[in-house]
Protein backbone atom coordinates (compact mmCIF):
# COMPACT_ATOMS: atom_id res chain seq x y z
CA UNK A 1 0.00 0.00 0.00
CA UNK A 2 1.33 3.35 -0.95
CA UNK A 3 1.81 6.16 1.53
CA UNK A 4 -0.99 8.03 -0.13
CA UNK A 5 -3.37 5.13 0.16
CA UNK A 6 -2.62 4.75 3.83
CA UNK A 7 -3.41 8.33 4.48
CA UNK A 8 -6.75 8.33 2.74
CA UNK A 9 -7.88 4.79 3.57
CA UNK A 10 -11.30 4.64 5.16
CA UNK A 11 -12.97 1.87 7.10
CA UNK A 12 -14.95 -0.76 5.17
CA UNK A 13 -18.39 0.33 4.15
CA UNK A 14 -17.40 4.00 4.00
CA UNK A 15 -16.14 4.27 0.46
CA UNK A 16 -18.81 6.86 -0.25
CA UNK A 17 -17.37 8.94 2.54
CA UNK A 18 -13.98 8.67 0.95
CA UNK A 19 -15.36 10.05 -2.29
CA UNK A 20 -17.00 12.90 -0.48
CA UNK A 21 -13.73 13.68 1.34
CA UNK A 22 -11.70 13.61 -1.84
CA UNK A 23 -14.15 15.86 -3.67
CA UNK A 24 -14.54 18.40 -0.85
CA UNK A 25 -13.11 21.89 -1.60
CA UNK A 26 -11.74 24.37 1.03
CA UNK A 27 -14.34 26.73 2.47
CA UNK A 28 -14.21 30.19 0.85
CA UNK A 29 -10.41 30.76 0.71
CA UNK A 30 -11.03 34.22 -0.79
CA UNK A 31 -12.63 35.37 2.49
CA UNK A 32 -9.39 34.74 4.36
CA UNK A 33 -7.40 36.78 1.83
CA UNK A 34 -9.85 39.65 1.97
CA UNK A 35 -9.66 39.76 5.75
CA UNK A 36 -5.86 39.58 5.64
CA UNK A 37 -5.56 42.37 3.05
CA UNK A 38 -8.05 44.57 4.95
CA UNK A 39 -6.05 44.03 8.12
CA UNK A 40 -2.79 45.03 6.44
CA UNK A 41 -4.39 48.13 4.91
CA UNK A 42 -5.94 49.05 8.25
CA UNK A 43 -2.58 48.68 9.99
CA UNK A 44 -0.91 50.85 7.34
CA UNK A 45 -3.56 53.55 7.75
CA UNK A 46 -3.25 53.42 11.54
CA UNK A 47 0.55 53.64 11.34
CA UNK A 48 0.37 56.51 8.86
CA UNK A 49 -2.11 58.39 11.05
CA UNK A 50 0.10 57.84 14.10
CA UNK A 51 3.22 59.04 12.29
CA UNK A 52 1.40 62.16 11.03
CA UNK A 53 0.35 63.01 14.57
CA UNK A 54 3.82 62.43 15.96
CA UNK A 55 5.40 64.52 13.18
CA UNK A 56 2.76 67.27 13.54
CA UNK A 57 1.74 67.18 9.87
CA UNK A 58 -1.79 67.29 8.57
CA UNK A 59 -3.04 69.24 11.57
CA UNK A 60 -6.59 70.55 11.15
CA UNK A 61 -6.77 74.31 10.83
CA UNK A 62 -8.20 75.47 14.17
CA UNK A 63 -7.90 79.19 13.41
CA UNK A 64 -11.30 79.47 11.71
CA UNK A 65 -13.21 80.11 14.93
CA UNK A 66 -14.15 83.71 14.25
CA UNK A 67 -13.55 86.30 16.99
CA UNK A 68 -16.04 84.71 19.46
CA UNK A 69 -16.76 88.01 21.28
CA UNK A 70 -13.07 88.92 21.49
CA UNK A 71 -13.72 92.49 20.39
CA UNK A 72 -15.51 95.46 21.89
CA UNK A 73 -16.20 98.69 20.02
CA UNK A 74 -14.19 101.87 20.44
CA UNK A 75 -15.75 105.31 19.81
CA UNK A 76 -12.66 106.50 17.97
CA UNK A 77 -13.24 105.64 14.27
CA UNK A 78 -9.48 105.29 13.74
CA UNK A 79 -9.41 102.55 16.40
CA UNK A 80 -12.91 101.10 15.80
CA UNK A 81 -12.46 98.14 18.15
CA UNK A 82 -10.26 96.75 20.88
CA UNK A 83 -9.90 93.40 22.60
CA UNK A 84 -12.22 92.70 25.51
CA UNK A 85 -10.48 93.04 28.92
CA UNK A 86 -10.34 89.83 30.99
CA UNK A 87 -11.42 87.77 27.97
CA UNK A 88 -10.51 84.07 27.94
CA UNK A 89 -11.40 81.46 25.31
CA UNK A 90 -9.99 79.24 22.58
CA UNK A 91 -10.00 81.55 19.60
CA UNK A 92 -7.99 81.83 16.37
CA UNK A 93 -6.31 78.48 16.93
CA UNK A 94 -5.03 78.89 20.49
CA UNK A 95 -6.03 79.61 24.07
CA UNK A 96 -6.26 83.39 24.42
CA UNK A 97 -6.32 85.39 27.66
CA UNK A 98 -6.59 89.18 27.64
CA UNK A 99 -5.43 91.32 30.56
CA UNK A 100 -7.24 94.24 32.17
CA UNK A 101 -5.83 96.68 29.59
CA UNK A 102 -7.15 94.72 26.63
CA UNK A 103 -3.80 93.19 25.64
CA UNK A 104 -2.66 89.62 25.21
CA UNK A 105 0.16 90.15 27.64
CA UNK A 106 1.13 89.83 31.28
CA UNK A 107 -0.67 92.09 33.71
CA UNK A 108 1.48 95.19 34.09
CA UNK A 109 0.87 98.64 35.59
CA UNK A 110 0.95 101.66 33.33
CA UNK A 111 3.67 103.19 35.45
CA UNK A 112 7.06 101.75 34.61
CA UNK A 113 8.87 100.15 37.58
CA UNK A 114 11.98 101.93 38.79
CA UNK A 115 15.00 100.97 36.71
CA UNK A 116 12.92 99.16 34.09
CA UNK A 117 13.10 99.64 30.34
CA UNK A 118 10.09 99.01 28.14
CA UNK A 119 9.70 98.04 24.50
CA UNK A 120 6.17 98.28 23.11
CA UNK A 121 5.23 96.10 20.14
CA UNK A 122 2.56 97.42 17.77
CA UNK A 123 1.01 95.03 15.27
CA UNK A 124 -1.89 92.94 14.08
CA UNK A 125 -2.59 89.20 14.24
CA UNK A 126 1.08 88.29 13.69
CA UNK A 127 2.28 90.27 16.71
CA UNK A 128 -0.78 89.06 18.65
CA UNK A 129 0.34 85.47 18.15
CA UNK A 130 -2.48 84.17 15.98
CA UNK A 131 -2.52 80.38 16.19
CA UNK A 132 0.12 80.04 18.92
CA UNK A 133 0.24 80.34 22.70
CA UNK A 134 0.96 83.70 24.30
CA UNK A 135 4.40 82.53 25.40
CA UNK A 136 5.23 81.58 21.80
CA UNK A 137 4.71 85.08 20.35
CA UNK A 138 7.98 86.78 19.39
CA UNK A 139 7.58 89.52 22.01
CA UNK A 140 7.35 86.98 24.84
CA UNK A 141 10.16 84.79 23.52
CA UNK A 142 12.34 87.89 23.24
CA UNK A 143 11.54 89.01 26.78
CA UNK A 144 12.05 85.53 28.21
CA UNK A 145 15.47 85.27 26.55
CA UNK A 146 16.57 88.53 28.17
CA UNK A 147 15.37 87.36 31.55
CA UNK A 148 17.16 84.02 31.22
CA UNK A 149 20.47 85.72 30.55
CA UNK A 150 20.18 87.72 33.75
CA UNK A 151 17.43 89.28 35.78
CA UNK A 152 16.89 91.88 33.15
CA UNK A 153 14.76 94.92 33.84
CA UNK A 154 13.53 94.88 30.25
CA UNK A 155 9.80 94.53 29.65
CA UNK A 156 8.43 93.84 26.18
CA UNK A 157 4.73 94.58 25.90
CA UNK A 158 2.63 92.94 23.20
CA UNK A 159 -0.17 95.21 21.99
CA UNK A 160 -0.92 93.29 18.77
CA UNK A 161 -4.61 93.05 17.82
CA UNK A 162 -5.90 90.75 15.06
CA UNK A 163 -7.21 92.64 11.99
CA UNK A 164 -5.59 95.95 13.01
CA UNK A 165 -4.16 98.19 10.32
CA UNK A 166 -1.21 100.54 10.72
CA UNK A 167 -3.68 103.41 11.16
CA UNK A 168 -5.33 101.65 14.11
CA UNK A 169 -2.01 100.67 15.67
CA UNK A 170 -0.69 104.23 15.59
CA UNK A 171 -3.94 105.77 16.81
CA UNK A 172 -4.06 103.27 19.71
CA UNK A 173 -0.48 104.21 20.55
CA UNK A 174 -1.39 107.90 20.65
CA UNK A 175 -4.46 107.28 22.81
CA UNK A 176 -3.29 104.44 25.03
CA UNK A 177 0.19 103.15 24.27
CA UNK A 178 2.02 106.21 25.53
CA UNK A 179 0.58 105.52 28.99
CA UNK A 180 2.81 102.43 29.11
CA UNK A 181 5.86 104.78 29.12
CA UNK A 182 7.82 102.89 26.43
CA UNK A 183 11.48 103.54 25.77
CA UNK A 184 11.23 101.92 22.35
CA UNK A 185 8.51 100.95 19.88
CA UNK A 186 8.54 98.12 17.35
CA UNK A 187 6.01 98.14 14.51
CA UNK A 188 5.55 94.57 13.26
CA UNK A 189 4.40 95.36 9.73
CA UNK A 190 2.69 92.79 7.48
CA UNK A 191 1.49 93.14 3.92
CA UNK A 192 -2.21 93.82 4.52
CA UNK A 193 -1.57 96.62 7.02
CA UNK A 194 -2.32 99.37 4.45
CA UNK A 195 -5.90 98.17 4.00
CA UNK A 196 -8.96 100.04 5.26
CA UNK A 197 -10.32 99.59 8.79
CA UNK A 198 -13.00 96.98 9.43
CA UNK A 199 -15.90 98.42 11.45
CA UNK A 200 -17.22 96.30 14.31
CA UNK A 201 -20.82 95.12 14.06
CA UNK A 202 -23.23 95.04 17.00
CA UNK A 203 -22.87 91.24 17.24
CA UNK A 204 -19.11 91.51 17.83
CA UNK A 205 -18.09 90.45 14.31
CA UNK A 206 -16.05 92.54 11.91
CA UNK A 207 -18.11 94.10 9.16
CA UNK A 208 -17.28 93.41 5.53
CA UNK A 209 -15.46 96.04 3.49
CA UNK A 210 -14.73 96.26 -0.22
CA UNK A 211 -11.49 94.27 -0.17
CA UNK A 212 -13.24 91.28 1.41
CA UNK A 213 -14.89 90.52 -1.94
CA UNK A 214 -11.39 89.96 -3.34
CA UNK A 215 -10.48 87.59 -0.51
CA UNK A 216 -13.72 85.64 -0.99
CA UNK A 217 -12.85 85.27 -4.66
CA UNK A 218 -9.41 83.97 -3.69
CA UNK A 219 -10.93 81.50 -1.23
CA UNK A 220 -13.19 80.14 -3.98
CA UNK A 221 -10.10 79.29 -6.03
CA UNK A 222 -8.80 76.88 -3.40
CA UNK A 223 -9.38 73.37 -4.79
CA UNK A 224 -11.91 71.24 -2.88
CA UNK A 225 -10.55 68.20 -1.01
CA UNK A 226 -10.14 64.94 -2.89
CA UNK A 227 -9.51 62.68 0.08
CA UNK A 228 -12.35 61.86 2.49
CA UNK A 229 -12.37 62.71 6.20
CA UNK A 230 -9.85 65.55 5.89
CA UNK A 231 -11.53 67.28 8.83
CA UNK A 232 -10.75 64.36 11.10
CA UNK A 233 -7.79 62.40 9.72
CA UNK A 234 -4.32 63.95 9.63
CA UNK A 235 -3.13 61.31 7.19
CA UNK A 236 -6.02 62.08 4.85
CA UNK A 237 -5.36 65.82 5.11
CA UNK A 238 -1.63 65.33 4.48
CA UNK A 239 -2.28 63.16 1.41
CA UNK A 240 -4.92 65.58 0.13
CA UNK A 241 -2.44 68.48 0.12
CA UNK A 242 -0.14 66.56 -2.20
CA UNK A 243 -2.94 65.32 -4.44
CA UNK A 244 -4.27 68.84 -5.11
CA UNK A 245 -0.80 70.36 -5.39
CA UNK A 246 -0.87 70.37 -9.19
CA UNK A 247 -4.35 71.89 -9.48
CA UNK A 248 -4.28 74.82 -11.99
CA UNK A 249 -6.17 77.07 -9.57
CA UNK A 250 -3.05 77.43 -7.42
CA UNK A 251 -1.25 79.23 -10.22
CA UNK A 252 -4.18 81.61 -10.67
CA UNK A 253 -4.34 82.22 -6.92
CA UNK A 254 -0.61 82.90 -6.76
CA UNK A 255 -0.74 85.37 -9.65
CA UNK A 256 -3.76 87.23 -8.25
CA UNK A 257 -2.25 87.59 -4.77
CA UNK A 258 1.12 88.68 -6.16
CA UNK A 259 -0.54 91.33 -8.34
CA UNK A 260 -2.62 92.63 -5.44
CA UNK A 261 0.11 92.85 -2.81
CA UNK A 262 2.87 94.02 -5.11
CA UNK A 263 0.87 96.58 -7.10
CA UNK A 264 -2.83 97.10 -6.42
CA UNK A 265 -2.61 97.64 -2.67
CA UNK A 266 -0.35 100.66 -3.19
CA UNK A 267 -2.95 102.27 -5.45
CA UNK A 268 -5.61 102.28 -2.73
CA UNK A 269 -6.43 105.11 -0.35
CA UNK A 270 -5.40 102.92 2.58
CA UNK A 271 -1.74 103.15 1.57
CA UNK A 272 -1.83 106.94 1.85
CA UNK A 273 -3.38 106.65 5.30
CA UNK A 274 -0.77 104.09 6.28
CA UNK A 275 2.05 106.43 5.30
CA UNK A 276 0.46 109.32 7.21
CA UNK A 277 0.18 107.12 10.29
CA UNK A 278 3.86 106.17 10.06
CA UNK A 279 4.86 109.83 9.81
CA UNK A 280 2.76 110.72 12.88
CA UNK A 281 4.36 107.87 14.80
CA UNK A 282 7.83 108.98 13.73
CA UNK A 283 7.23 112.57 14.86
CA UNK A 284 5.72 111.49 18.18
CA UNK A 285 8.59 109.12 18.94
CA UNK A 286 11.12 111.83 18.15
CA UNK A 287 9.27 114.27 20.40
CA UNK A 288 9.20 111.75 23.29
CA UNK A 289 12.74 110.46 22.65
CA UNK A 290 11.43 106.95 21.94
CA UNK A 291 13.48 104.63 19.74
CA UNK A 292 11.42 103.43 16.75
CA UNK A 293 12.01 100.41 14.54
CA UNK A 294 9.68 99.00 11.88
CA UNK A 295 10.22 95.29 11.23
CA UNK A 296 8.55 93.82 8.15
CA UNK A 297 7.40 90.28 8.89
CA UNK A 298 7.61 88.38 5.57
CA UNK A 299 4.78 86.10 4.52
CA UNK A 300 5.43 82.44 5.32
CA UNK A 301 5.15 81.40 1.69
CA UNK A 302 7.61 79.96 -0.85
CA UNK A 303 10.75 80.16 1.26
CA UNK A 304 13.01 77.74 -0.64
CA UNK A 305 14.95 80.52 -2.37
CA UNK A 306 14.78 84.30 -2.22
CA UNK A 307 13.98 84.52 -5.95
CA UNK A 308 11.00 82.20 -5.44
CA UNK A 309 9.42 84.46 -2.80
CA UNK A 310 7.16 86.61 -4.93
CA UNK A 311 6.32 89.36 -2.43
CA UNK A 312 9.75 90.95 -2.25
CA UNK A 313 8.58 93.96 -4.37
CA UNK A 314 6.05 94.78 -1.64
CA UNK A 315 8.71 94.81 1.05
CA UNK A 316 10.99 96.94 -1.11
CA UNK A 317 8.23 99.49 -1.73
CA UNK A 318 7.58 99.84 2.00
CA UNK A 319 11.30 99.97 2.75
CA UNK A 320 11.70 102.78 0.21
CA UNK A 321 9.04 104.83 1.96
CA UNK A 322 10.49 104.17 5.43
CA UNK A 323 13.97 105.09 4.23
CA UNK A 324 12.74 108.38 2.79
CA UNK A 325 10.81 109.10 5.99
CA UNK A 326 13.88 108.52 8.15
CA UNK A 327 12.32 105.54 9.98
CA UNK A 328 14.69 102.72 10.85
CA UNK A 329 13.55 99.41 9.44
CA UNK A 330 14.50 95.75 9.00
CA UNK A 331 13.16 92.97 6.78
CA UNK A 332 14.43 89.57 7.95
CA UNK A 333 13.43 87.66 4.81
CA UNK A 334 16.85 86.04 4.51
CA UNK A 335 16.47 84.65 8.03
CA UNK A 336 13.56 82.55 6.78
CA UNK A 337 14.87 81.52 3.37
CA UNK A 338 15.59 77.80 3.34
CA UNK A 339 13.18 77.03 6.18
CA UNK A 340 10.42 74.45 5.51
CA UNK A 341 7.22 76.44 5.03
CA UNK A 342 5.09 74.03 7.08
CA UNK A 343 7.46 74.45 10.04
CA UNK A 344 7.16 78.22 9.75
CA UNK A 345 3.35 78.16 9.98
CA UNK A 346 1.22 77.62 13.05
CA UNK A 347 -1.12 75.61 10.82
CA UNK A 348 -0.17 74.37 7.35
CA UNK A 349 -3.32 75.85 5.78
CA UNK A 350 -2.78 79.29 7.30
CA UNK A 351 0.25 81.57 6.73
CA UNK A 352 0.39 82.92 10.30
CA UNK A 353 3.78 82.12 11.86
CA UNK A 354 4.59 79.22 14.15
CA UNK A 355 6.50 79.28 17.42
CA UNK A 356 9.72 78.58 15.54
CA UNK A 357 9.02 81.41 13.10
CA UNK A 358 8.32 83.79 15.99
CA UNK A 359 11.63 82.75 17.56
CA UNK A 360 13.54 83.57 14.36
CA UNK A 361 11.86 86.98 14.23
CA UNK A 362 12.61 87.63 17.92
CA UNK A 363 16.27 86.76 17.35
CA UNK A 364 16.49 89.24 14.48
CA UNK A 365 14.82 92.01 16.51
CA UNK A 366 17.27 91.39 19.35
CA UNK A 367 20.24 91.73 17.00
CA UNK A 368 18.79 94.84 15.32
CA UNK A 369 18.29 96.54 18.69
CA UNK A 370 21.81 95.67 19.81
CA UNK A 371 23.14 97.17 16.57
CA UNK A 372 20.93 100.25 16.27
CA UNK A 373 19.98 101.47 19.74
CA UNK A 374 22.66 102.58 22.17
CA UNK A 375 20.45 102.16 25.25
CA UNK A 376 20.02 98.49 24.41
CA UNK A 377 23.64 97.88 23.46
CA UNK A 378 24.92 99.69 26.56
CA UNK A 379 23.83 96.77 28.77
CA UNK A 380 26.41 94.14 27.83
CA UNK A 381 24.43 91.24 29.30
CA UNK A 382 21.34 92.29 27.39
CA UNK A 383 23.16 92.83 24.11
CA UNK A 384 24.95 89.48 24.42
CA UNK A 385 21.80 87.49 25.20
CA UNK A 386 21.16 84.59 22.84
CA UNK A 387 17.80 83.51 21.45
CA UNK A 388 18.37 79.89 20.33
Amino acid sequence: MSKTDSIFSLPAGETGGRERFMNRTPRAPWLFYIIMIAGVIGMMIFTGELLCRIAGVGRPNLTLTGPKQLYISDPDPQIAFRMRPHYSDFVYGARVSINSKGLRDDERPYDKPDGARRILVLGDSVAFGYGVRMEDAFSKQWEDALHETHKSAWEIINSGVPAYTTVQEVRWFEAEGLRCQPDAVVVAYVMNDPEEIHPLRSDGLLDQIEIDAFYRKMAELIPPPIMPLTRYSRLSKFMNRWLIHAHPNWKILHEELTRYFCRDIFEQEGWEKCQDAFLRLRDLCREKNIFLLTAIYPLMYRLHEREEHSFTPHYERVEQFLEQAGIQHATPLDDFIGQPVDEMRAYADDPHPSRKSHRIFARRLHHEFAKRWSEYARDEKTASAEIP
